[in-house]
């Protein structure tokens, strides 16, 4: 069983908000997390030179990728880490045709640059905005059998449904100095082998794609300090200052589309103002409580 993550970010690009890539964020990410293989996929470019000091700084299996604006929609095109001379040229053509971030190849410019698609792996966003459509997955035909999706429920969702894409989840980290936390979006394969056609034969099929190492998909690991939860229904418990917001918190950092009600937000008085009506309220209930009693005593 590998974990593995094929989409993260290392250069920015004219689609990227703005960042500096740090080597070491990304060191102890890959170490803390435990993960066995990564592409590098930056937008619309492949950067030989650092990829190859990524490779020489990490001691895991780096695949050499690219983030193409296929129209409308992005595409992971990863390759297997051999002859970086030629996938680097193929992806300057892409960078060439690609010079703002509203700029989309098409399908034929595509295969112009990449005439062998059979040799790489093609993951477009599936259920992730901006997703391929599905008539440009239609022309890609056979070379597409996987999709990325956002969340666990779309995960468990493609994996029941026989007519939907083999899901993955991944990062689609930009790795900066100074993170204070990592995310927890992988995905584990049943293969041996960390090499592009033992991936993509995995791939191929849906029982060989989980959430998590042991427990298949019906847990996974939600911080980067290894708490793991059910994607089922989860409940935390605790005292006082047992960490239980801290935990919320930082699972609330690790994945998109959140609905989070913090403790107190639903109440239209601060935290203090709530502690003195509750108070308050509950003299009230002792006082009637008591109040035929003190009629007997006075």
């Amino acid at each position: 069983m590998k974990k593995i993550d094929l989409h993260i970010h290392t250069v920015q690009s004219i689609s990227d908000r703005n960042f500096t890539f740090h080597i070491e964020s990304l060191k102890e990410y890959v170490n803390k997390l435990e993960i066995d293989c990564i592409a590098i996929t930056n937008h619309n470019l492949f950067d030989k030179t650092q990829f190859e000091h990524i490779c020489q700084e990490l001691n895991i299996k780096i695949f050499p990728g690219i983030e193409i604006d296929l129209e409308g929609g992005h595409l992971l095109l990863i390759s297997e880490n051999e002859n970086l001379d030629d996938f680097a040229q193929k992806c300057q053509k892409i960078q060439a045709l690609i010079t703002t971030k509203d700029d989309s190849i098409s399908y034929e410019q595509l295969m112009e640059v990449f005439p062998d698609l059979k040799n790489y792996l093609l993951i477009p966003h599936y259920d992730k905005k901006p997703n391929i459509k599905p008539e440009t997955i239609k022309k890609l035909g056979d070379n597409i059998f996987a999709g990325e999706v956002t969340s666990l429920r779309k995960f468990k969702t493609c994996i029941k449904e026989a007519d939907k894409l083999t899901p993955v989840i991944f990062s689609d980290c930009r790795f900066i100095e100074n993170m204070t936390s990592y995310p927890t979006r992988q995905t584990f394969v049943d293969v041996e082998e960390n090499t592009l056609n033992a991936i993509k034969g995995c791939l191929y099929d849906k029982t060989k794609v989980f959430l998590s190492k042991e427990e298949g998909n019906d847990f996974f690991q939600a911080t980067d300090d290894g708490i793991i939860l059910s994607t089922g229904l989860n409940v935390i418990v605790g005292g006082r200052s047992s960490g239980k917001t801290y935990t919320l918190d930082k699972i609330c950092q690790n994945f998109y589309n959140v609905k989070y009600l913090r403790q107190f937000s639903l109440l239209q008085n601060d935290k203090e103002n709530f502690k003195k009506l509750v108070t308050t309220r509950h003299s009230l209930i002792t006082e009637n409580y008591l109040k035929e009693f003190k009629d007997v005593v006075g």
